[in-house]
């Protein structure tokens, strides 16, 4: 399962990650503890906007 083909696109660029798509991942792979899922999801949104800044930095909106 690829995470970012869920995210979604429009006109003003990329969006974060929907919860459902992470939530989705972590059940498939067996991270059914609560402690444990809010982990991944800390980490998976840390992850998220590291690329998030990156991408915003490198295509700033057009004015």
């Amino acid at each position: 399962m690829d995470l970012d083909q869920d995210r979604p696109v429009g006109l003003g660029g990329i969006g974060a990650i929907p919860f459902t798509s992470i939530d989705t991942y972590a059940r498939r792979i067996g991270l059914d503890a609560p402690d444990d899922f809010r982990l991944f999801m800390t980490l998976i949104r840390r992850m998220d906007a590291v690329l998030l800044d990156d991408y915003r930095r490198r295509h700033p909106p057009e004015k």
